[in-house]
């Protein structure tokens, strides 16, 4: 447990450790011969002045409260014990400060101390941080992320708002948590950071699903996209702070729709512009139910999947012909995101002797390795 505060008595004092706990494991001819014996000098001559002097180093102006700061030093060889010891204390140390120094905003850092303290809640922030647990222990054998952010939920949404909104400069965190929550936990998540258009936003993601997995010829991944509309409203509801109650209004429609355009399509689809029409054109966050509503939506879902018999044809016709020409600009793009329709064209233009003689003659060795992997992935190794 360390708690790190201003002490308006006595400037100098930068910081104050509540408890601290060193944990050292010898190999049992060291214990036997007594090495245990040096660990009170060891800790108060040698560690704690390195803590402290970490501690000046870093500490922040403000006020600020860190629960549980667990670092690891690793196996020590015994004939450089000291040096070793000192040098690994010191940038440890140092390195989970530095991570934890974002926390200590003013906001966090009174929210979090006013907190009563949740476990959970420091799990699943260290988790986020860095991308895995600071100590087996802390996770319970059987407990899934999912499990330990709907306590979370309950037990301290507002301190986990707080903490939510500095993800906005911070994707790799957003992509955790979104890849470990069911879809259950994010639409809570929605509700927490904008309760005034929850509802909206949620007929979204929906709809966006509806529209660009249903039809069979789109060929997206289903669980890749999931995670993506996910991951962008996310991102747009704490690059917008609508998690902040003094900011919360209904959300502008085209600002969400440019929003949702620019991450989900841009440098990325070979079909970006017709997802674009389909965001435009379906205004998902504001439905319509009338019928020239219906007849829009209609007909932007048509572009989509005209655009994809357009690519089928380019597909077919470049296997047929062997000509890769066809297909400069868009191969890496197709690979990418139309892997199973390039697979089945493959698959059935292929059983022609004349079309396999077309692939193994104009087609570079390259390209054939990528089609032999899209049609069987575990030769990737060969």
């Amino acid at each position: 447990m360390m708690e790190e505060a201003n002490s308006q008595d006595n400037p100098e004092e930068k910081h104050m450790i509540a408890d601290a706990i060193f944990d050292f494991h010898f190999e049992e001819t060291c214990a036997a011969a007594g090495e245990g014996d040096v660990l009170q000098v060891l800790i108060y001559d040698m560690l704690l002045p390195i803590v402290d002097e970490v501690f000046s180093e870093v500490s922040v102006e403000r006020g600020g409260y860190i629960e549980q700061l667990t670092i690891d030093l690793g196996r020590i060889d015994v004939a450089h014990f000291k040096a070793d010891s000192r040098d690994r204390l010191r940038l440890a140390l140092k390195s989970a400060l530095e991570d934890q120094l974002p926390l200590l905003g003013t906001a966090y850092g009174v929210a979090r101390k006013k907190q009563t303290l949740n476990p959970d809640l420091s799990v699943l922030e260290s988790f986020l941080t860095k991308g895995h647990f600071p100590n087996n222990r802390m996770l319970e054998k059987g407990r899934t992320m999912d499990e330990i952010l709907s306590a979370v939920l309950e037990g301290s949404p507002e301190v986990f708002t707080v903490f939510l909104r500095k993800m906005k400069q911070q994707p790799q965190r957003l992509k955790r948590l979104v890849y470990q929550s069911s879809e259950q936990s994010l639409e809570k998540l929605v509700l927490l950071l904008s309760p005034v258009n929850s509802e909206r936003l949620l007929a979204l993601v929906k709809a966006l699903k509806r529209v660009l997995t249903d039809h069979p010829e789109l060929t997206l991944s289903a669980s890749t996209l999931q995670y993506d509309i996910w991951q962008t409203l996310l991102g747009f509801l704490l690059q917008e702070n609508q998690g902040d109650q003094e900011k919360q209004g209904n959300i502008d429609t085209q600002h969400l729709m440019d929003y949702f355009i620019q991450k989900m399509t841009a440098g990325k689809k070979p079909l970006a512009s017709d997802v674009v029409h389909v965001f435009r054109d379906l205004q998902l966050v504001a439905p319509d139910a009338s019928d020239a509503r219906a007849r829009e939506r209609d007909a932007a879902e048509s572009r989509v999947f005209e655009a994809l018999a357009r690519l089928k044809r380019r597909l077919i016709t470049a296997i047929q012909s062997g000509n890769a020409k066809n297909l400069r600009g868009i191969w890496q793009k197709v690979l990418r995101y139309h892997a199973d329709l390039l697979k089945s064209i493959v698959l059935d233009e292929g059983r022609r002797i004349a079309v396999r003689r077309v692939l193994s003659r104009k087609l570079s060795d390259e390209m054939l390795g990528d089609i032999v992997t899209v049609i069987d992935p575990e030769s990737r190794a060969f």
